[in-house]
């Protein structure tokens, strides 16, 4: 009778331990995958419009489109500058979606004086210039959105709605071994406006004009300056890392729930972005 007791505890250990030896793989498995979607190659594309450009609705229904597609890993900034982007002295549209920071970027890249609506995918040149068209935004896209990050962005958003101070926490990590000068912008857009937007396309919305237009990633402000901050300058090992800290009072027009946050690195030989990270001020 003894014997027949301690066989049945001795069985049922040895169950009890098979049990809990197959539940550990998955569960490791698990964080694994979600700790390596973490660190993925984001492309910024900036949008140069103009509540004048009648092409433009055409353009925003794009971006719609590819942010279905390449969801989180499209970062976007709509930059209003140039002849469209001006306001009227009364009307319609009185309301001015220009900054320094967009003008400073178009005089530079030459977007708008090549019409609108033109963009930059990771400011990338094509031989002819920085712009591409919408028609070929997704194709753009889709040649460098699947190679390894070179670097890593992570923000921090700390925001006191009494005074309307934002705290803004940026770590950068480069995650391979990098040679040159690399730079840190970091800016804020605005969503869900609504305001007058020529149009032409019927299918789109009323023409000419549309009265509840949502412009949508509307370039606000930076943060620190329209070229940014210095990383690096010489080699960059894979692993380094630098934290940078930044405090800016929102504009009372502002919306903060709809705002964000927009941060991305830079070579400042080619220009080219080669990491783009986004974070809402209001989660």
């Amino acid at each position: 009778m003894r014997y027949k007791f301690n066989y049945i505890i001795i069985l049922f250990l040895f169950i009890a331990f098979v049990s809990c030896d197959k539940i550990e793989p998955p569960y490791k498995k698990k964080i694994t995958e979600q700790n390596d979607t973490l660190k993925q190659r984001k492309v910024l594309l900036e949008d140069f419009t103009g509540h004048k450009c009648v092409n433009c609705p055409g353009a925003a229904n794009t971006i719609v489109e590819l942010k279905q597609q390449f969801s989180e890993r499209l970062v976007v900034i709509s930059v209003h500058s140039g002849f469209f982007a001006a306001p009227d002295p009364s009307g319609n549209y009185t309301y001015d979606f220009r900054t320094t920071t967009g003008t400073d970027i178009d005089n530079f890249f030459g977007i708008s004086a090549a019409g609108v609506p033109n963009g930059m995918i990771n400011r990338k040149e094509y031989g002819t210039g920085y712009f591409v068209g919408p028609t070929d935004w997704g194709t753009k896209i889709n040649e460098i959105i699947n190679e390894p990050p070179d670097a890593y962005i992570e923000i921090t958003n700390n925001y006191t709605s009494t005074n309307r101070i934002l705290n803004v926490n940026v770590k950068t990590e480069f995650l391979k071994s990098l040679s040159g000068t690399y730079k840190l912008c970091v800016y804020i857009t605005e969503d869900s406006i609504i305001k007058y937007q020529k149009n032409n396309s019927p299918e789109l919305g009323p023409v000419p004009d549309i009265a509840n237009f949502v412009h949508q990633h509307v370039l606000r402000s930076t943060v620190n300056s329209t070229w940014g901050d210095t990383l690096t300058n010489g080699n960059a090992l894979a692993g380094f890392a630098v934290f940078k800290n930044y405090s800016i009072i929102l504009n009372n027009e502002w919306i903060e729930k709809n705002c964000t946050v927009v941060a991305f690195i830079y070579n400042v030989v080619n220009y080219e972005i080669i990491q783009a990270e986004e974070k809402k001020i209001i989660l």
